[in-house]
């Protein structure tokens, strides 16, 4: 982790090096109190041409470094030199301690003094009905991470008995709450514009299928998409997810869509794996060709199917560019058969289904997601009795539901029972949504 442009000081994670001025130290302690990170650094070496052990202490607080510099020679007599230095981040973007970074690489990391660790389950399944109102944690806890898995956890009374030999990588969390990072399923983060323009249209009373059917919507984002460099949006897509990694997002899909041609749907694809590439969170790929059919494929829908499944899936296979496969099943757009006909060319190429569903109409697209055993089925923003009684019967297909889109969409109805996924449309609602979730996944529901 570079920790100034200069190269004053590095420090290397894995090999616990610390460099100051092109001097190598071994790191043999490192703890976090409050907002404040220390790294202390030895070496055996001369000064003032004799031979001294040599210590470097750090300590990082928001904008400010003290280093703290002891010299000791043989006849144990003692120097400090104490500095102080601003440092600057490398990505400006980020205003969180630049130190951070390192606690999350740290090859094994022990967080202690938790006031509460939640969600300490001691079986990862699916939950159902009354299980989801059953959140169990524990106060007072630590939490032991070697490579970045999480290798032991208890009460801070056990930690004596379960981590005989402490790491050097310490944290005390200092009273706070630990807690899983979220996991967002459905996003469309890698996009050209905005289209804040059609708020007008959605104020004189047009619907969703209006706009779409006027050349707006998917249409307008499509274009704007293709005017773009692949460079353009990847460093648009990359403020977004730094800006949801903030807000506590570990992990997320990110879907294409956008194009609506060969080579725009291919152009996000490897935006997307760039991301994959450079980002720490864990990041899934959707392949979302069809999500809407593009203006040159409007009265030639066979056409448009034909060319996602031979021109399109083949590359994205060929470049391992999706995790899975994703289809609009609406009316206007794809029906339930175009949607199964498209995930099963999907499928032979090892894509499993995610699927957007019942958002503006119920017209079967629950009962083929069922039948095609899709991973999830999304939006359900419109439900019926019947398609409640198959998606409670439905398997493992996990439901997602998108109570935001009520609100950015501006139909104003209110979110089925029994959703669990908000769909944050901005980084910065992120927060009204977790809390939107709560409220209408009360207790037992």
């Amino acid at each position: 982790m570079e920790i100034n442009d200069t190269n004053y000081i590095r420090i290397y994670d894995k090999e616990d090096k610390l460099s100051i001025d092109g001097e190598m130290y071994d790191i043999v302690y490192t703890a976090r109190k409050g907002p404040k990170l220390i790294v202390v650094g030895e070496k055996q070496g001369f000064d003032n041409n004799r031979v001294a052990d040599l210590r470097q202490t750090l300590t990082f607080g928001q904008a400010n470094l003290n280093i703290l510099k002891e010299v000791r020679y043989m006849e144990n007599e003692f120097y400090f030199i104490r500095s102080r230095a601003i440092f600057k981040k490398k990505n400006k973007q980020r205003d969180r301690p630049a130190y951070s970074r390192f606690i999350e690489c740290s090859m094994t990391t022990l967080i202690t003094n938790i006031k509460q660790l939640v969600n300490t389950r001691d079986e990862s399944r699916l939950l159902r009905g009354k299980e989801l109102s059953d959140l169990p944690s524990i106060e007072n806890a630590f939490l032991l991470i070697e490579d970045g898995i999480i290798a032991d956890h208890g009460h801070m009374y056990e930690l004596e008995l379960k981590v005989p030999q402490l790491p050097k990588h310490i944290v005390d969390a200092h009273d706070q709450f630990v807690l899983p990072a979220w996991c967002d399923s459905h996003t469309h983060i890698v996009f050209a514009k905005t289209r804040e323009a059609e708020f007008i249209d959605k104020i004189k009373g047009m619907s969703y299928a209006e706009i779409a059917a006027k050349g707006g919507g998917l249409l307008t984002s499509a274009a704007k998409l293709n005017e773009a460099t692949a460079d353009e949006l990847f460093n648009s897509a990359w403020k977004r997810l730094e800006e949801v990694s903030k807000l506590g997002t570990g992990a997320i899909e990110i879907k294409s869509g956008y194009g609506l041609t060969v080579e725009g749907e291919l152009k996000m694809l490897r935006v997307i794996k760039k991301l994959k590439e450079k980002s720490n969170l864990s990041i899934r790929s959707t392949f979302l060709g069809a999500h809407t059919y593009p203006l040159a494929f409007k009265e030639n829908h066979p056409g448009y199917i034909d060319q996602i499944i031979h021109e399109m899936l083949p590359v994205i296979a060929t470049e391992k560019l999706a995790d899975y496969i994703d289809v609009f099943c609406e009316t206007g757009f794809f029906s339930p058969e175009e949607m199964e006909t498209i995930c099963k060319a999907g499928m032979s190429y090892g894509l499993k289904p995610k699927l957007h569903v019942n958002q503006l109409n119920s017209i079967g697209g629950i009962e083929s997601a069922i039948k095609l055993n899709a991973l999830s089925v999304d939006h359900l923003e419109v439900m019926t009795d019947d398609d409640i009684k198959l998606l409670s019967q439905g398997g493992s297909t996990q439901k997602g539901g998108s109570p935001g889109i009520f609100d950015s969409s501006g139909r104003g109805e209110p979110p089925p029972p029994g959703v669990t996924h908000p769909e944050p449309s901005e980084p910065c609602c992120q927060r009204l949504l977790f809390s939107c979730a709560c409220n209408i996944n009360p207790p037992g529901n």
